[in-house]
């Protein structure tokens, strides 16, 4: 079994690479981005 550590380390990089991609955008630019939100998604699903 790996160590818990290495699973919240993967998630708090998975959450930095989402906060990336939304900081200075609103929910429109999120709306009409099929690409941020495919983005986000796939390191949603990620974690």
């Amino acid at each position: 079994m790996k160590d818990d550590r290495l699973y919240l380390i993967h998630i708090s990089e998975c959450i930095e690479r989402i906060e990336s991609y939304v900081v200075g955008r609103d929910k429109r630019q999120f709306l009409d981005s099929t690409l941020l939100q495919d983005a986000i998604i796939r390191n949603l699903q990620v974690c």
